[in-house]
């Protein structure tokens, strides 16, 4: 069985709340669901960076989920600051990256996503950096070939907005999960090439 982490921050925890919420319609299962001989987990933390992410690993999160794949939806709260250093945001990307294949586990980079209303700069500043930051992720992806990058589609639309212009409502986190199912599809057909 392949087992794949979804890691990232508030997207997939809140996510990952909806798909265990036994309350809710079959509509949220998993997204291993759909795959029979693949495992998905994820693990979310709210406010998290790439930093935060390789502390948690560093501090073993992979021993309890033990993936062959990350799927990463991050980058979003490291572009969200007062300031943005290119070069230190990198270096913590690499970083991120050396944590995960020096244990064995594929990296794939879901895309940074749009934001309406970030809460450290202004949301030109955000789209900026988000495009600087989807650059570096499709640029190590060409060069890595256990490092990917997916671009999701149909996940941004100003409905699926919160209020606060940051998280999704429930009709974006819907979105949200095909895109998440998408990016699992999309993984399993490349490597089984």
């Amino acid at each position: 069985m392949l087992n794949i982490l979804v890691l990232g921050h508030s997207y997939v925890e809140n996510l990952r709340r909806l798909c265990e919420n036994r309350r809710k319609p079959h509509t949220w299962e998993n997204p291993s669901n759909a795959h029979g001989k693949v495992s998905v987990q994820m693990h979310g933390y709210p406010g998290a960076t790439f930093k935060r992410l390789t502390e948690a690993i560093e501090a073993g999160l992979f021993v309890h989920y033990n993936p062959q794949v990350v799927i990463c939806q991050i980058g979003s709260n490291d572009c969200d600051r007062y300031s943005f250093d290119e070069a230190a945001f990198k270096t913590d990307m690499n970083t991120f990256i050396y944590a995960c294949l020096s244990r064995g586990v594929s990296v794939v980079f879901m895309s940074v996503m749009k934001r309406s209303g970030p809460w450290y700069c202004t949301p030109d500043e955000h789209t900026v950096r988000r495009e600087i930051v989807n650059k570096m992720m499709k640029s190590i992806a060409l060069e890595n070939h256990f490092v990917h990058y997916f671009k999701p589609t149909n996940v941004y639309r100003t409905e699926y907005e919160a209020r606060d212009g940051i998280h999704f409502t429930e009709e974006g986190y819907r979105a949200f999960l095909v895109a998440l199912r998408k990016s699992v599809s999309w993984f399993i057909n490349k490597v089984s090439k």
